[in-house]
């Protein structure tokens, strides 16, 4: 999966532009205005509150049967929009009705930390027949829009996510995952990236067709790769 989250900054005509150049399943685009017409869209987020002016409500969500959610965007996180209980309720929520959640990881700057919140997040869900994308995000690279790690820090952290996530399968009946990385993402984080998740966040640092288009080639090769090692 590459998915590509445009924020808040894109006008709602580029945003249906671009969405309209791509038709192709393991491409997914969050939308600011959900209801754009294009089935390949996540939303960005949710309100869990009855009546909040300006926030796209779970009804809408429903309403455009949305297949992905991104919940808890460190963005969000950091500027107190979302408490950790907040992320919980709204897991719990779309597993209810089906809704995949692009859960957001990485609000701390120690892996370990980041572990024990997503194990306090999995713990407070009935993760039985879950099925769940974790992306991994470093947050001062989020922040800061520009990449501030290195790739051999990256693989670690992942790899203790992903010896987490799989402690989990061990314990609940059909619980699925999948693991997307963010946070300055560019060319040569895709290329050189070890074969050790399923796809990449992308923020809204590309703002052209053309842009967009030469990442997801270089994700179309990071997936053979990946095919080569039975990660996808």
């Amino acid at each position: 999966m590459l998915a590509i989250n445009f924020k808040s900054n894109y006008p709602f005509s580029l945003q249906k532009y671009i969405m309209d150049q791509f038709d192709e399943p393991d491409i997914l685009f969050g939308s600011t205005f959900v209801n754009i017409e294009n089935k390949n869209i996540f939303a960005q987020d949710f309100s869990v509150a009855g009546r909040t002016p300006g926030f796209v409500n779970f009804v809408q969500l429903l309403d455009l049967d949305i297949k992905y959610s991104m919940v808890g965007h460190l963005e969000r996180r950091v500027n107190n929009i979302d408490s950790l209980n907040i992320v919980i309720e709204k897991i719990k929520l779309l597993r209810q009705h089906h809704i995949v959640p692009i859960l957001c990881i990485g609000y701390y700057d120690r892996i370990e930390d980041n572990i024990e919140e997503l194990d306090e997040i999995l713990s407070s869900v009935n993760c039985n027949n879950l099925n769940i994308v974790i992306a991994y995000e470093h947050i001062s690279s989020t922040m800061k829009g520009e990449r501030l790690y290195s790739i051999d820090e990256i693989e670690y952290n992942i790899n203790k996510l992903s010896n987490l996530l799989a402690s989990k399968k061990e314990i609940y009946f059909n619980f699925q995952f999948s693991i997307l990385f963010g946070g300055g993402v560019n060319e040569e984080v895709i290329s050189k990236m070890p074969p050790i998740i399923n796809g990449f966040l992308i923020g809204d640092r590309y703002t052209s067709v053309d842009s967009i288009s030469s990442i997801y080639q270089n994700y179309q090769k990071y997936k053979q790769r990946c095919y080569s090692c039975r990660q996808f």
